[in-house]
Parts: C-alpha cells; sequence; structure tokens
C-alpha cells in the first residue's frame, strides 16, 4: 500500500472544523449565564398538574392500567 498525500482542501477543511470548535467552546464558557435564581422568589408549585389520558402526559411504569 502506498501512502497518499492528503489533498489541501481536506487538510485546510479539518483546521478550519477545530478552529471553529475551539472558538465556539471558548463563546460559550464565557458567556454571563451562570445567575443564581432564588427558589423563594420563584413559584414552583404546579397548580395543575397533566392527568392520565390529557395531552402531553407521558405514562411511567408506575401507573396503574386503566
Amino acid at each position: 500500500m502506498s501512502k497518499q498525500p492528503v489533498p489541501p482542501g481536506v487538510a485546510i477543511g479539518a483546521i478550519a472544523l477545530v478552529v471553529l470548535l475551539v472558538a465556539g467552546w471558548f463563546f460559550m464558557s464565557s458567556r454571563d449565564n451562570t445567575a443564581k435564581v432564588d427558589l423563594k422568589a420563584v413559584d414552583t408549585k404546579d397548580e395543575d398538574p397533566i392527568r392520565p389520558g390529557q395531552p402531553g402526559y407521558r405514562e411511567r411504569t408506575t401507573d396503574t392500567p386503566q
């Protein structure tokens, strides 16, 4: 088997992909989205939970068949 050289387009594309991934990781890690939420100030109770048979209800294995 003879080794063939890598085409310049493939090499440039691979380098560009690595640069984009590093830039994206840097951008996402430097964003200021680490604000803490005070759970006492937020209403976490669900007043009207979805019941079995309603749209959006996902059955669980612990549910009894009806």
